[in-house]
């Protein structure tokens, strides 16, 4: 799968606090069929998205698997990692941490936030997006709360 046959929702993200936005997205592949991989920053954060993952909505029920904890990933259709190692492949990526782009391959779509709540962050944010369209990925910008058109 090439660059341009891939996409990168980048999401801004005005809190710290990236819980609810990766359950959203997660929730929103998952509920069209999609298997979903999510990159976490650390074994911590997979730990509380698990718990957020089966109460973050009252209409939410997402069954999920850490990484760590299973031997195959042939029936996950979500998986936790903690490690870029850990990546298996699924129609969609969703980073809680930024990782390389080598690792993108074997996904339709990954999403990708872009930190507003950090000066810092969102400098980086704005590499990482520089870096996606000039790598010819297909990109949409969504701010919360705005419709995608």
């Amino acid at each position: 799968m090439s660059e341009s046959d891939q996409k990168i929702e980048f999401l801004h993200q005005d809190q710290e606090d990236k819980t609810l936005a990766i359950c959203r997205a997660v929730e929103r592949h998952y509920s069209r069929g999609e298997t979903v991989v999510v990159l976490t920053a650390d074994a911590e954060q997979s730990a509380y998205l698990t718990e957020r993952l089966w109460s973050f909505s009252r209409e939410a029920f997402i069954p999920h698997e850490l990484a760590s904890e299973v031997d195959s990933f042939e029936d996950c259709r979500v998986l936790l990692s903690d490690s870029e190692d850990v990546l298996p492949p699924a129609d969609s990526l969703v980073l809680g941490k930024p990782c390389s782009m080598d690792r993108f391959s074997g996904y339709r779509v990954i999403v990708d936030f872009a930190e507003g709540y950090d000066e810092e962050l969102l400098k980086a944010s704005r590499e990482r997006f520089k870096m996606y369209k000039n790598a010819g990925y297909q990109i949409s910008y969504v701010r919360p709360g705005a419709r995608k058109g």
